[in-house]
């Protein structure tokens, strides 16, 4: 992301923690536009948050969801088991179970894995 590279070997401790800081910073901030180019040109209007990986999807996720929940956007949550396949690095296939949440007036995308492309 925006930071990559700060917290090299040899850098501070004090170094990282400020890059996570305006890392934070810079999360909140993408919602917050996101949030208002949603109020700006309608919410039928097609518009994306996109990370790099997995791990940093989470926090826009949620920063997004709050925000459609706050505005009344999202009707009422259902739990889900979910399941997903997840490669080690000695490309061991194991699958991850769990739970989502899912709301009425939620987007969700589906994707296929292209295992021959790895």
């Amino acid at each position: 992301m925006i930071l990559s590279g700060v917290s090299r070997p040899g850098r501070s401790t004090g170094t990282r923690r400020i890059a996570r800081t305006i890392r934070g910073k810079t999360k909140a901030e993408l919602i917050g536009r996101w949030s208002a180019y949603r109020v700006a040109y309608g919410a039928e209007k097609d518009s994306l948050i996109l990370a790099h990986t997995r791990a940093d999807v989470r926090e826009p996720n949620s920063g997004a969801r709050a925000t459609l929940n706050e505005r009344g956007e999202l009707g009422e949550e259902v739990r889900v088991e979910v399941a997903r396949e997840v490669m080690a690095e000695d490309g061991m296939v194991s699958v991850e179970r769990g739970e989502r949440l899912f709301a009425v007036g939620d987007r969700v995308m589906f994707l296929e894995n292209d295992r021959e492309r790895a």
